[in-house]
C-alpha cells in the first residue's frame, strides 16, 4: 500500500515566501520540503505551473444546524466535501448550547454528529448560551478536551442565544484562567431589537429598512462593550465577522491599551455592500451583521494590508432560495447567512491577489498560519514544513471560471458570487497525504476527517 506522496515541481506559497520546491509526505506528515529525488512506492503528483498552498483553515463554519424553522442544507458530509473542493482542509464549526442543556452534553452531542462523517479535519468553538446549568464549571473541561475557544452571542435574545454583560463577564473571568479565547457575535441586542420593533410597528418591513434595523453602530456598541470586559478580565477576545470601519477602529483602540484582541472578517464584507438589499433578490444577501458601505469595504481591505485583520472566515450558512424568499417582504423573517466555504480560496485569491495585488504570503498568513496559531492547532496545521500534517492545496492561478451553483459541491442553489468570474481554481486537495479532491471531483476516501485537538497557547500579536 502506498502511504507516501511526492508533490513535484510546484511553486510553494506560504508565510515563508514563494519558492520552487517538492514536498514529500509520508504517513500523513510532511517529511521533506526542497529538491526531493523520486523514490519507490511513492505516488507522484506533478504540480508544474501550479501554486502549492498549505491547506486552508476556515475558522467560522456552521454545518447541520437549524436556527428557527429553517434547517441549513449542508450537513457534515456535504459541507466538508464542499470544503475539500475549495481547498479547505480544516474547519472550525460550533457546538451551540441549547437552553437547559449542560455544555458538556451539548459538546458530546456535536462531536457525535461530526465524528465519522466529516471529509476534512475539524475543530469546534463552544457557544455558551445558558449559565444556569453549570456552564462555568464546564469551561475547564471543554478546554482540556481540545477546544480553547468559546462563542458568546450579544444578540438573538428572541432565539434564546444571547447572554448579558454580567454573564459575559463571568465567562471571561473563567476562560482567562486557562488562557482560552472568548469569541463574540457583536451586535447590541437592546439596540437592534428596539430598532426592529420600531420599524415593524411603522410598517417598514421591506429590505430597504434592513440596515436601519441592524446598523453598523449596533455592532460597534457591542464590540466596545466586549473589549472593556476583556480588558477587565485580561481575557483574549476574538471578534467574529467584523463588517465595518467603526469596529476595526474600536479593535485598534483596544489593542493600543493592551487588550488582547483578534479580528476576523468574511469575503462578503470585503466586496459586497448594502446596495444589494435594494436590488431584485436582495433577500438572498441577508446576513448578520448586515452588509455595509463601500467605505467599510475599503477600511477592511486596509486593515488586511496593515495586518489588523487576523483571519478570514466564511460564516458558511447554507440556505436555499426558497428558504430565503419565504418571508422576503419582511426582513425580520428571512434566515440570515450566506454559503461560501467552497469559494473561500478562489474568491480571496481573486479579490486580494489578482485584483489588489496583495502578496501571496500575507494572504496565506491570514488563511492558514494565523488561524492555526490562534486556535492552538499550529503543531499540526498552517504551514508547509516537516512535521506538519500533509494538508496541501494545488491551485491553478491562470484558470478563469464563472461561479454557477449547479457546478458546486455545496448543497445550495445560489451563492453571493453567482456569475462572478474567478481568477484561479483548486486543482487538487490533499488531507494528511490523502488526495481527497482532484480535477473537479471528490476522490475520497470518504469520512476520513478527524477532530483536531487545540491547545491554548497564549496571545501572540
Amino acid at each position: 500500500m502506498i502511504n507516501s506522496v511526492l508533490i513535484k515541481n510546484g511553486t510553494v506559497a506560504d508565510v515563508q515566501g514563494v519558492y520552487q520546491a517538492d514536498i514529500l509526505i509520508e504517513n500523513g506528515k510532511i517529511k521533506q520540503v526542497g529538491k526531493v529525488l523520486c523514490q519507490q512506492d511513492v505516488e507522484v503528483f506533478d504540480a508544474e505551473n501550479m501554486l502549492v498552498f498549505p491547506g486552508i483553515i476556515d475558522p467560522h463554519v456552521q454545518l447541520e444546524i437549524k436556527y428557527g424553522k429553517f434547517p441549513m442544507t449542508d450537513d457534515f458530509d456535504t459541507g466538508t466535501i464542499a470544503a475539500a473542493a475549495g481547498g479547505v482542509t480544516t474547519i472550525i464549526d460550533f457546538a451551540d448550547q441549547p437552553k437547559g442543556v449542560p455544555v458538556h452534553k451539548d459538546l458530546a452531542h456535536r462531536r457525535s454528529l461530526a465524528d465519522g462523517r466529516v471529509n476534512v479535519d475539524y475543530s469546534l468553538h463552544m457557544s455558551i448560551t445558558d449559565l444556569s446549568v453549570g456552564a462555568i464549571d464546564d469551561i475547564k473541561g471543554v478546554i482540556s478536551s481540545g477546544i480553547p475557544s468559546f462563542k458568546l452571542y450579544m444578540a438573538y435574545s428572541r432565539r434564546d442565544r444571547m447572554i448579558n454583560e454580567g454573564q459575559m463577564n463571568h465567562v471571561m473571568e473563567e476562560v482567562a484562567k486557562y488562557n482560552g479565547i472568548v469569541g463574540i457575535h457583536g451586535e447590541n441586542d437592546n439596540f437592534v431589537e428596539y430598532q426592529i420593533a420600531r420599524l415593524q410597528q411603522e410598517g417598514k418591513t421591506g429590505l430597504e429598512y434592513f440596515t436601519k434595523a441592524r446598523p453598523a453602530v449596533g455592532e460597534v456598541m457591542a464590540v466596545q462593550t466586549a473589549i472593556l470586559l476583556a480588558e477587565k478580565n485580561n481575557c483574549t477576545l476574538y471578534v467574529h465577522h467584523v463588517s465595518c470601519a467603526g469596529t476595526m477602529e474600536a479593535i485598534k483602540a483596544g489593542r493600543k491599551r493592551g487588550v488582547k484582541i483578534y479580528a476576523e472578517t468574511c469575503p462578503a464584507y470585503l466586496c459586497l455592500t448594502e446596495e444589494e438589499y435594494l436590488k431584485p433578490h436582495g433577500e438572498l444577501f441577508v446576513l448578520n451583521p448586515a452588509l455595509r458601505t463601500k467605505a467599510d469595504n475599503e477600511a477592511l481591505w486596509q486593515a488586511i494590508v496593515n495586518g489588523d485583520i487576523d483571519t478570514i472566515g466564511t460564516d458558511h450558512c447554507s440556505y436555499t432560495k426558497a428558504q430565503k424568499q419565504e418571508n422576503k417582504n419582511n426582513f425580520d423573517g428571512i434566515p440570515a447567512g450566506l454559503p461560501g466555504i467552497e469559494l473561500l480560496l478562489p474568491s480571496m485569491y481573486t479579490l486580494a491577489v489578482h485584483q489588489r495585488k496583495l502578496p501571496l504570503p500575507k494572504l496565506k498568513q491570514i488563511m492558514t498560519a494565523n488561524p492555526a496559531r490562534i486556535f492552538g492547532i499550529s503543531s499540526q496545521k498552517g504551514l508547509i514544513t516537516p512535521g506538519k500534517d500533509g494538508d496541501i492545496v494545488i491551485f491553478n492561478p491562470r484558470k478563469k471560471w464563472k461561479v454557477n451553483p449547479e457546478n458546486l459541491k455545496m448543497n445550495v442553489d445560489f451563492t453571493p458570487f453567482d456569475r462572478w468570474e474567478m481568477q484561479g481554481a483548486v486543482e487538487a486537495t490533499f488531507l494528511r497525504g490523502m488526495k481527497i479532491f482532484d480535477k473537479g471531483e471528490f476522490t475520497g476516501p470518504r469520512n476520513q476527517g478527524k477532530f483536531v485537538f487545540g491547545t491554548p497557547n497564549g496571545y501572540y500579536r
